[in-house]
């Protein structure tokens, strides 16, 4: 069985789908067997659940709930999904999570750790450089992830198109004011920057980081 970045590669290189077959082909990409009927039941099915969880890892089969039968796609990071039929009929395509609400009325359920009764191998660290988090560096995934967590803290406010989804990369003004709002709570001196032991501290909750120095 193939592992979630190499399910979600495969997915990637992919340009074509059997019509209407998500669960067939999201299930050869991870050659994992075919299990149930429909998208729906194998979400039902599925022992790893993530109810409404917008920031799985990359590779993880994500679920919406709409038509009969649901649907299944496979997250490939920044909020997106490489999805069949998202294309056109017969077409892949890589679109956002709120795709779906907005194009076909259908409501994003979360993802799964196992597909087809197996579970699914994830190298889900997710790699943070402190020497990146500092005002001004531009197209970071460590100020991304940075960035994602202040939204979600509700230290950091943005607007349409930013969200928690897709918070943007770069260290900004408004990041500096959000770092020091922070810094206030916890009693330090506001500089906007993290120390190391600043740092350490904001990211602990986040098991699924890893912090480099």
């Amino acid at each position: 069985m193939r592992s979630a970045k190499e399910a979600a590669q495969f997915f990637r290189q992919k340009d074509y789908n059997q019509v209407g077959k998500c669960l067939f082909e999201v299930q050869s990409a991870f050659q994992s067997g075919h299990m149930y009927p429909s998208a729906i039941s194998q979400w039902q099915n599925a022992r790893h659940k993530h109810h409404g969880d917008r920031t799985p890892p990359v590779g993880a089969p994500v679920y919406f709930s709409g038509g009969r039968y649901g649907h299944i796609a496979i997250y490939v990071g920044d909020g997106r999904v490489r999805s069949t039929d998202a294309g056109g009929a017969g077409r892949m395509a890589t679109v956002s999570i709120g795709w779906f609400a907005t194009h076909w009325g259908y409501n994003y359920l979360g993802w799964t750790g196992d597909i087809a009764n197996r579970q699914i191998d994830f190298d889900d660290k997710i790699d943070v450089y402190f020497k990146k988090l500092r005002p001004g560096v531009d197209n970071s995934d460590s100020v991304r992830m940075l960035r994602r967590t202040l939204i979600r803290r509700g230290f950091l406010k943005v607007r349409r198109p930013l969200s928690v989804d897709r918070p943007g990369n770069k260290y900004t003004p408004a990041v500096e004011r959000a770092v020091s709002l922070w810094q206030k709570k916890k009693g330090y001196k506001q500089t906007g920057v993290f120390t190391e032991k600043q740092a350490k501290e904001y990211f602990a909750p986040n098991k699924r980081i890893k912090l480099h120095f």
